[in-house]
């Protein structure tokens, strides 16, 4: 997993980038929205296949590796915020909580 941004103030973006062991991208997706502030930090390894961090608000963002892709409904299938395009199966599972 990479994990870049574009340090643009008030329209911060995270892109969340899988690649394969030849360092060949698998997948990607962005966190992020117009005119919004954010700062990537608080990242937590989870392994073998998970990922967490504080960026956009005041939620807590999660990320599953999955082994092999899995259905995956555009528009409906992420939290506000994320961008990866109209893929019918994705290998990254995104998701949000509450922040403790």
């Amino acid at each position: 997993m990479l994990i870049t941004s574009d340090d643009v103030p008030f329209e911060e973006a995270v892109h969340l980038h899988l690649l394969d062991a030849a360092a060949q991208p698998i997948e990607s997706a962005t966190i992020g929205a117009p005119y919004t502030a954010g700062i990537f930090g608080d990242l937590v390894l989870e392994p073998p296949d998970q990922l967490h961090f504080a960026f956009i608000g005041p939620q807590r963002w999660h990320v599953r590796i999955l082994r092999s892709a899995h259905l995956h409904l555009p528009l409906l299938g992420d939290p506000h915020g994320v961008w990866r395009g109209l893929r019918l199966r994705t290998r990254l599972r995104i998701r949000t909580t509450p922040a403790a």
